[in-house]
């Protein structure tokens, strides 16, 4: 498997990708969910974006209501410079699914760092990462995915043509457990192998 980007470059590239991808929010609005994504501690997306668009000079009522929008919400000038033509649909939420769909590629980061971690310290036990898509709401082309082997860059950018707003997928270990069984049979016996097979799993399974 590849080595993983560092936290700046996979925060930068899946802000990029959201942008790209949505066509909610102006190019240059990469770097604003670049820095969303640095408050994204399980908080979800729309609260971050909801303190986001509470920041600065607000829109008056009159001109909150000649874009289509509820006089009671927040939108700060700064933020609506953001929102592209497409986004200003529903100009609420453009940040707020732009944010979601690049904090999915954080979650598949996390993911992928456990595991690699997890090779790096059994490298004698065969684990596969495989896409696991979970959400009802993924297109087809990731519905397909779904339990398939990841590539070598992890899959932790959608792939060619998605059509996901979010791309809600995550990433699983599969372990063969048959392999250190195998070995352990060999080196001492059936009955030490299969105590040391009871061993290996417990460590996979979790509490």
């Amino acid at each position: 498997m590849d080595s993983l980007p560092d936290q700046q470059s996979i925060r930068m590239g899946a802000a990029q990708e959201a942008v790209e991808h949505l066509g909610l929010l102006k190019p240059g609005a990469a770097a604003t969910i670049k820095d969303l994504l640095c408050d994204f501690h399980g908080e979800h997306p729309r609260s971050v974006c909801t303190t986001y668009r509470k920041m600065g000079g607000q829109l008056s009522d009159d001109e909150k209501r000649a874009i289509g929008i509820r006089a009671n919400a927040f939108l700060s000038r700064a933020a609506l410079a953001e929102i592209s033509e497409k986004g200003m649909l529903d100009p609420i939420r453009a940040h707020e699914i732009t944010l979601l769909r690049a904090s999915f590629v954080i979650f598949r980061h996390r993911n992928a760092q456990s595991y690699a971690r997890m090779m790096a310290n059994h490298p004698d036990y065969p684990i596969e990462i495989q896409y696991d898509v979970f959400h009802p709401d993924a297109c087809t082309v990731c519905s397909g995915l779904d339990r398939t082997p990841v590539p070598a860059d992890w899959g932790l950018f959608a792939p060619t043509g998605c059509t996901c707003l979010t791309a809600p997928y995550g990433l699983r270990s599969e372990v063969d457990f048959n392999a250190p069984l195998l070995a352990a049979t060999k080196k001492v016996g059936a009955k030490s192998a299969n105590s040391f097979l009871a061993k290996v799993r417990a460590f996979f399974t979790p509490d």
